[in-house]
């Protein structure tokens, strides 16, 4: 994925001059069939890029899915802004872990970048544990767990995976964090799941099925159903009126007390986002720093309680379960602020979706609805000026930052559609239907 084919390119970023050849798959693909072979040159049928997180004048990470004759593997990397790599690269290999006929860490001296190959990475200690499943592990299940199917990977800070059998059934999901993270997710799960039991909630959460705090490594049921993501057509109204639902249930249960304050609409955070936006769209700085602005200063404390926040809501986390009640998936965003931080976030993202042209406006209107009228049958909707608010915060923390930081070309093509869309927001009454 090059920035080159992009209409409205992000400009140099002179503390990571790197970024672009780091972004670009016929450059990255020529430099693995270099350097990533543990015998020499290889020949690279195919290289897909599959993550990037990036902090523009500060930090460069990316993923790619490398196709070769001598197998698959996925390597991350991270550029340096600084010249520190050379160093960093000396305490990667020692600790590094054997990856058969690819070298398990590379260095570019060129480009200051290091790269590590899967199950090695910066951070995340244990991911080894996933390719080879020690006894202790592979007994946790009735049938045994014999290999693993990476589903999510974010370099340096989680990956989860299913735990398959020979014939590639799925036992369980495990989940293996960079720090001790995973004991906060312990503690939710577990706290949700039971008070779900307790209120008679018509919800449900994957139950743990095995902690270890000394490996940063949780296992979690595998529920049966199917994604909310995955229903089509005429279905789809049905299918956000249960997500809903289902996120009213969530909100009106008591709150873990282990949860965070909800980092995302935080003035340090609205900032960030204003400046990362205007550093490498300096045409759009001014009007990013303005709406920050706008937002910190109306921003209020609505008559809203604190509630119990998923923090990522959307239809792929949400399984809709053979008895009809939908379950809830992925918490590790959960915290504690109002409900209108996830109703925003999800009707935010509905939004950005019609700015890049993946649905129409009616359909944005139907869906949004839905999922409001889903959330009615439970709960209560919070005032409009805080949706309003909520809204306009996610369009620009969550929707027009993550263009940036994650490098989404069809969001950044579309910045300037998405920043005027976040004023208007907040620079008009906002009526029942204008969702």
């Amino acid at each position: 994925m090059s920035l080159m084919s992009c209409s409205a390119p992000l400009i140099a970023d002179r503390l990571l001059p790197q970024r672009d050849l780091l972004l670009d798959c016929e450059s990255m693909a020529e430099f693995f069939s270099r350097e990533l072979g543990s015998r020499g040159p290889i020949a690279i049928e195919g290289c897909e890029h599959i993550r990037t997180t990036y902090r523009a004048g500060e930090s460069l990470r990316v993923a790619y899915k490398v196709f070769a004759r001598e197998g698959t593997c996925v390597v991350t990397g991270r550029a340096f802004a600084d010249v520190e790599s050379a160093k960093s690269f000396e305490a990667a290999q020692q600790k590094a872990v054997n990856c058969g006929p690819f070298r398990p860490v590379l260095h570019d001296p060129k480009t200051e970048c290091i790269f590590w190959t899967f199950p090695n990475d910066r951070r995340i200690a244990n991911l080894r544990l996933l390719v080879e499943i020690p006894q202790e592990l592979a007994k946790l299940f009735d049938a045994r767990w014999t290999r693993s199917n990476i589903v999510a990977y974010a370099p340096e800070n989680c990956a989860t995976a299913q735990c398959l059998t020979a014939a590639d059934d799925v036992l369980a999901y495990a989940k293996v964090y960079a720090s001790d993270h995973n004991e906060s997710c312990f503690k939710t799960y577990l706290a949700l799941k039971s008070s779900a039991k307790t209120e008679r909630a018509q919800i449900d959460f994957p139950e743990v099925i095995y902690h270890s705090p000394e490996h940063h490594i949780l296992f979690l049921q595998s529920l049966r159903g199917r994604r909310l993501a995955d229903v089509q057509g005429g279905e789809l109204a049905e299918a956000f009126f249960r997500l809903g639902h289902a996120l009213a249930w969530l909100h009106a249960l008591p709150a873990p007390a282990n949860l965070p304050e909800f980092p995302r609409f935080a003035d340090s955070y609205l900032q960030l986002a204003a400046s990362s936006i205007g550093l490498v769209r300096p045409e759009l700085a001014q009007q990013a720093s303005e709406l920050c602005d706008a937002l910190r200063t109306q921003k209020q404390q609505w008559s809203e309680q604190r509630v119990c926040l998923h923090g990522d809501v959307h239809p792929k986390n949400g399984i809709l379960q053979e008895t009809g009640s939908v379950a809830l998936i992925d918490l590790d965003q959960a915290s504690l602020g109002p409900p209108a931080a996830d109703l925003g976030s999800l009707l935010a993202a509905l939004r950005y979706e019609r700015h890049i042209g993946l649905v129409t406006d009616a359909e944005e209107r139907m869906l949004a609805d839905a999922f409001l009228g889903g959330y009615q049958q439970i709960g209560k909707l919070p005032e409009l000026e805080s949706l309003r608010w909520h809204m306009a915060a996610a369009l620009f923390a969550e929707r027009a930052f993550r263009a940036v930081s994650r490098i989404r070309l069809a969001g950044l093509q579309r910045l300037p559609e998405l920043l005027n869309d976040a004023q208007r927001l907040l620079g008009e009454p906002l009526e029942v239907g204008d969702r």
